[in-house]
């Protein structure tokens, strides 16, 4: 059984190393999205922002990405707070903004 082990510990480093190379395009789509908010208030879009922070914290979380899902967390919550179909406060652009440079970074 202990010669299966090098064999799932490279799958496993494989599946971060594919998980890191997606990370910069699902984070570009996250600023996508939050740059169209930012001009035309859409609850569809602000769903959508939602699901991929979501998704990001938990799988960030699996992949052994903790900052990831540090910051998307943070960005969920801030997403969260947002009145449906309202201007989003310039306090609040500030947070998002600070959390997603700190998840760049943390790529």
């Amino acid at each position: 059984m202990n010669s299966n082990v090098p064999d799932i510990q490279a799958r496993l480093e494989r599946l971060q190393q594919d998980y890191a190379r997606q990370l910069p395009d699902r984070v570009a789509v996250i600023d996508q999205l939050w740059q169209q908010l930012l001009s035309a208030p859409d609850t569809a879009i602000r769903q959508e922002l939602i699901r991929l922070c979501h998704t990001l914290a938990g799988s960030g979380a699996s992949y052994g990405f903790a900052q990831v899902t540090e910051q998307c967390r943070q960005i969920e919550q801030i997403l969260l707070s947002l009145e449906e179909g309202a201007d989003i406060p310039a306090a609040l652009s500030q947070q998002f903004h600070r959390h997603l440079n700190q998840l760049r970074e943390s790529l």
